[in-house]
């Protein structure tokens, strides 16, 4: 028979957090002592001590994680670089892949050419514009 979900000892929480320490879900961990989320949940708001010691048995796994990620990096996964790259020099390592520009009210930017920019924008006008003429389909 399974315990009652309100039996919460110093065992069940030393338990609960190993579970967590090794990789189990919140559900998954109570569930495998015995208690319910609920459970669990009161015992967060009523003991804050248990509640930073779940925070850490968390924060454990992201140490482990972060880890294996620095690990690839150096024997050469590319991916795992660019993660690393990216967060933690984000000023000259960014995906400009995902980079969108707007103006202040959401909108399109404004943006001044310079004027070889202006020539440039003027010959393609004169070649689209070119290309339409030429074409007897174009509108």
């Amino acid at each position: 028979m399974a315990a009652k979900p309100y039996k919460m000892t110093a065992a069940k929480k030393e338990a609960y957090l190993e579970a967590i320490r090794k990789g189990a879900l919140k559900g998954a961990a109570a569930e495998a002592i015995g208690v319910t989320r609920g459970t669990i949940c009161a015992h967060v708001r009523s003991d804050p001590e248990f509640a930073r010691a779940i925070e850490e048995a968390e924060m454990s796994l992201v140490q482990v994680v972060e880890d294996a990620l620095y690990k690839a990096a150096v024997e050469g996964n590319v991916t795992a670089q660019q993660v690393i790259l990216y967060n933690r020099a984000p000023d000259r390592w960014r995906d400009r892949r995902n980079v969108s520009v707007t103006g202040p009210s959401g909108g399109a930017l404004q943006i001044e050419l310079s004027e070889a920019g202006q020539q440039i924008r003027d010959q393609l006008r004169k070649v689209a514009s070119k290309a339409a003429s030429a074409d007897p389909e174009a509108e």
